[in-house]
């Protein structure tokens, strides 16, 4: 190898290595939005269900992993639950002190009107701060619980599997509707069964596993041309 190709290689390598960087990164990022996309839905079905428990309780469609993901669930949204009761409390002082200030109306003092600002300025950080606590549980359970789930295989995938080469659809749409088309018997009413609970904690998952994979692939090919270029210096 000439001078010259080992500098190219050398600066194609280092280029490749901090775009793999990046993908990392982004995967990580997928990962943790993945937290706060699946945590919102199963918290919106499971209040919807228990009126607000202090402990979230771990959708049934997670049955096959649920002893994987009940400590999880169980830690996060304990925590999760006691921010979001501190939000409400300060949301709370400050819904009231805003009605004590209208009640007071422009009669107060400069001293007052200080104290006033003061306040609500100390209302809003503290709502911003919990809001971040609050975000950030929920990235993190996102990544305490992405290996469990997204190697379980979801009953759609199951579905669309077994139904892709027998029904003709080719390229599946990835919706209920699309795949209903083209499925019958057995499968068709194995699908109709779903609540849609379940579809849409389905959906979230899907998505994500599909954008996951599609970062790992990239990566992977550029792992591979990385480990060309240090095959091609060694010779």
């Amino acid at each position: 190898m000439g001078f010259f190709d080992a500098i190219g290689d050398a600066a194609n390598r280092a280029k490749l290595t901090g775009e793999i960087a990046l993908i990392d990164r982004d995967i990580v990022t997928r990962k943790k939005k993945f937290g706060v996309e699946l945590y919102d839905v199963i918290d919106k079905h499971d209040k919807r269900k228990q009126k607000g428990e202090s402990i979230m309780e771990t959708p049934g469609m997670f049955k096959s992993i649920a002893k994987k993901i009940q400590e999880p669930v169980e830690k996060f949204s304990k925590d999760i639950r006691v921010l979001e009761l501190q939000k409400r409390n300060v949301e709370n002082d400050k819904e009231l002190h805003g009605a004590m200030k209208a009640r007071d109306g422009a009669s107060v003092g400069v001293g007052k009107q200080v104290t006033d600002r003061a306040t609500e300025a100390q209302h809003i950080v503290k709502i911003k701060y919990l809001n971040r606590e609050i975000l950030i549980k929920k990235e993190k359970f996102g990544l305490a619980v992405w290996d469990m789930v997204s190697e379980q295989q979801w009953m759609h995938e199951a579905l669309i599997n077994e139904t892709k080469d027998k029904s003709g659809l080719g390229v599946v749409t990835g919706t209920v509707e699309g795949l209903a088309r083209g499925i019958k018997g057995t499968a068709m009413k194995t699908l109709g069964a779903v609540s849609s609970d379940e579809r849409e904690v389905s959906a979230v998952v899907n998505k994500a596993k599909e954008n996951v994979r599609s970062m790992e692939e990239k990566k992977a090919l550029k792992e591979a041309e990385v480990a060309r270029i240090i095959r091609n210096a060694s010779k």
